[in-house]
């Protein structure tokens, strides 16, 4: 990854250069970052022995998301979502993402 004007450049998947903002920023990384989103957002949950439920409630993100989430249906959450996940997990979006 270079930059470009202080903004990060990626190749994407046609191997085009790209400029990320800040969601571009995240979602590279989400993209890139293992383990998969799913896995590491089911361990906090059952970390803080909460059900998928409970967590809808603390996080005001809606429980078939979150089941969406943990199943694989969805791969990776929006950036508004995944900041309301890692409040209500008390983890970082950095620990979020694995």
């Amino acid at each position: 990854m270079g930059e470009v004007s202080g903004a990060p450049v990626v190749k994407d998947d046609r191997g085009e250069f790209i400029c990320l903002d800040s969601t571009r920023v995240y979602n590279y990384v989400m993209k890139t970052a293992h383990p998969t989103f799913q896995t590491t957002l089911r361990r906090l949950r059952e970390a803080k022995d909460i059900s998928p439920e409970e967590l809808a409630v603390m996080s005001g993100v809606h429980a078939q998301t979150i089941r969406k989430l943990e199943d694989g249906q969805r791969t990776w959450p929006r950036l508004d979502i995944a900041k309301k996940l890692a409040v209500a997990l008390g983890v970082s979006l950095d620990e979020l993402a694995g």
